[in-house]
């Protein structure tokens, strides 16, 4: 989709997702000194984001992700407080019409782009390096990766505590969750 800037100044886009994925690791050790990892994802991605002269909207995906094990899914829905909060939800901020235009105008490339998150009824600003591709006419294709902490949302990073074959395990995560995006939209032009 190759268009001059006059023509893309001049109309405004609404972006429906059609497909998405995110996923998350977050690290731990195990007695205080082994490394662990846990990995989780969810495909349940939602929303529409529109641009004329400013961005608006929203993606959103439920607080509940899938690590192949349904105790430790139902532990991670808990911390992130899933009954009060089932959505995390991610806002565009402040897209500049360069890249506007770049993203419009080559078939791909990267931008940076402030993100809200709102995960446990708080919200937090980041810039995300976001990666796009054209892979239809009419599709295009985001990816970002990120490193958040809990902390910024109210979240103290979690640890179990429980008996093991030799006494007291205890598994403390560190304050990051790293997270990855991957979310394609349907682009309509509307005049």
């Amino acid at each position: 989709m190759f268009l001059s800037s006059l023509i893309i100044l001049s109309l405004s886009y609404k972006l429906e997702v059609i497909k998405g994925k995110f996923e998350f690791e977050s690290y731990a050790t195990t007695l205080g000194f082994i490394p662990h990892t846990i990995k989780g994802y969810q495909e349940n991605v939602e929303g529409v984001i529109v641009y004329e002269d400013e961005i608006k909207g929203e993606i959103r995906f439920p607080t509940f992700f899938n690590t192949g094990n349904t105790r430790r899914d139902r532990d991670v829905a808990n911390i992130l407080n899933f009954r009060n909060y089932p959505y995390i939800i991610i806002k565009p901020l402040n897209l500049k019409k360069d890249d506007a235009e770049k993203i419009l105008g080559f078939r791909k490339g990267g931008i940076l782009l402030p993100l809200t998150l709102k995960i446990n009824g708080k919200e937090k600003t980041y810039e995300f390096e976001i990666f796009f591709e054209w892979v239809k006419s009419d599709v295009i294709k985001f990816q970002t990766e990120k490193i958040i902490k809990f902390t910024d949302f109210g979240i103290d990073p979690p640890s179990i505590k429980g008996l093991g074959f030799f006494g007291k395990i205890v598994t403390g995560a560190r304050d990051e969750l790293k997270i990855k995006g991957e979310v394609s939209f349907k682009v309509k032009k509307e005049e």
